[in-house]
């Protein structure tokens, strides 16, 4: 068996409130704030994501997209924190780290998500999909824009790397194919608030707004699809 390990490009820093994230050295940035990984998660995503998307709309089921799936921080937090939900989390990453050496490492632990999704979830290196409970996770290994089924999904998590460093995540083609796969009505949210990001959100038929951003950012931005849209 071999043994498991990070890419060379690949290495685990510690952030702000204890929990760690993963530095990309290549692209020069980490795939979670340093300023606190789980805050940025829980603040952005949950809160402004998901939380906000159930005080308007009654769901048994709900259907989430998460474009840089990165660590699995965020499908693991989602799970955490709304367990009564049947959720179907499909994630996109063009390059999947070794899970199993995470949990290995603490990286879910320190995390406060240590529990049986994170485990069912580090013993399959490239899983195509892993169910614990309500919570079923679908990953795909692809570069985005991905065909993906138009008007399937309630939320997306926009998570890819920033502009300035994955300019190619933030072009009218990758955020169009994020709009179709929107239902109407379904939000998008990302950590990001630049300027031209907006307006394409905009120009695409996105209801926008820019709200206050997490510890470390002055802003963040979340979209709706409007009905008809």
């Amino acid at each position: 068996m071999v043994n498991p390990s990070l890419p060379e490009h690949l290495e685990i820093k510690p952030t702000g409130d204890g929990s760690w994230t993963l530095y990309h050295t290549q692209v020069g940035d980490s795939y979670h704030s340093l300023h606190g990984a789980v805050t940025e998660s829980r603040y952005v995503f949950i809160q402004k994501g998901l939380l906000h998307f159930l005080e308007s709309q009654f769901c048994s089921e709900l259907e989430i997209l998460e474009v840089g799936f990165g660590t699995g921080l965020n499908a693991l937090l989602t799970a955490q924190v709304v367990p009564w939900l049947t959720i179907y989390y499909t994630g996109i990453d063009c390059v999947l780290p070794d899970f199993y050496y995470l949990w290995r490492q603490g990286f879910y632990e320190a995390a406060g998500v240590g529990g049986p999704l994170a485990e069912a979830l580090s013993h399959q290196k490239h899983p195509s999909s892993v169910a614990v409970g309500s919570f079923h996770l679908h990953l795909i290994n692809k570069h985005w824009p991905f065909t993906v089924a138009w008007e399937k999904f309630h939320l997306i998590y926009y998570d890819a790397f920033a502009p300035s460093r994955q300019p190619e995540m933030w072009t009218e083609e990758a955020l169009g194919q994020a709009f179709r796969a929107l239902r109407p009505g379904g939000i998008w949210v990302s950590y990001t608030a630049q300027g031209h990001v907006r307006r394409l959100l905009q120009q695409l038929g996105f209801h926008v707004e820019r709200l206050p951003g997490p510890p470390g950012k002055r802003h963040m931005t979340r979209a709706r699809k409007l009905n008809g849209g």
